[in-house]
């Protein structure tokens, strides 16, 4: 069985996972370089890939978003290597203690 953390995910995941999030918003935010998908979009067509990383960055995107952050704030924060910290504190305490099993 493939833990949660080694899966890769699709657009199409990322959007049934975050329903608030819109389809153009997550484009933007890669083309943007608010995230970095594990594979970007070659051209019309293909598709991106993102990691279980991704899916944490873009959960914290959408909620500052929802507290009404700018784009460039949320490009400060999520840059910042404090908060790049956190997030990889998190996904080894995930890995870890195994909570996906």
């Amino acid at each position: 069985m493939l833990r949660i953390m080694e899966q890769t995910f699709t657009h199409t995941d990322i959007l049934y996972i975050y329903p608030d999030v819109k389809a153009r918003t997550l484009i933007t935010w890669s083309e943007r370089a608010l995230i970095q998908p594990l594979q970007d979009a070659a051209g019309r067509g293909s598709s991106r890939e993102y990691s279980y990383f991704n899916l944490i960055e873009i959960g914290i995107i959408g909620e500052l978003y929802r507290y009404g952050l700018p784009f460039s704030t949320i490009k400060t924060l999520m840059n910042n290597e404090k908060m790049k910290q956190i997030i990889d504190k998190n996904s080894e305490y995930e890995k870890t203690n195994d909570i996906y099993k």
